[in-house]
């Protein structure tokens, strides 16, 4: 939820930011094109050049930006993903082999904050209850899971 409020916050702003930088533009008799295009950053960035004599380069800037991005918001999320399925196997573990609780298992783990290698989040169970889960990851590569 956190890294999505970030994107909606990061796309806002950057809508704001293109709408004042059109404004100018069209302020100084620049802005040529329709100020829908700040809709579609890659094709207003394209548009500004052309309209104030740049070259292409500031898009290819863009692009490679927004490449990067888009590749650390994939590993972010790709990682988190798999903690919290690797979490949700441990949980089930634990209930069946320590807790000798065969029906219970888990359905889905979901982390909501992390501090480091700590994270707290939570476990939804088979019987619909939910409990509060801590997974802290080890220099090796596992995981410990506490259920509180």
């Amino acid at each position: 939820a956190v890294n999505y409020t970030v994107n909606l916050f990061v796309m806002i702003a950057l809508v704001i930011l293109f709408y004042m930088d059109w404004k100018l533009l069209d302020k100084h008799g620049k802005a040529s094109f329709s100020k829908w295009w700040i809709l579609f950053s890659p094709v207003y960035i394209a548009k500004r050049c052309k309209a104030v004599g740049q070259g292409k380069m500031l898009l290819l800037v863009w692009l490679g930006v927004w490449i990067v991005y888009g590749i650390g918001n994939f590993a972010f999320n790709g990682s988190k993903a798999m903690l919290e399925r690797t979490a949700c196997e441990v949980v089930t573990d634990i209930y069946h082999k320590q807790l000798r609780q065969y029906s219970q298992q888990c359905e889905n783990v979901t982390l909501t904050e992390s501090e480091g290698k700590q994270h707290y989040g939570f476990a939804q169970l088979s019987d619909g209850t939910t409990k509060d889960i801590t997974v802290k990851e080890q220099l090796d590569g596992k995981i410990v899971v506490y259920i509180e």
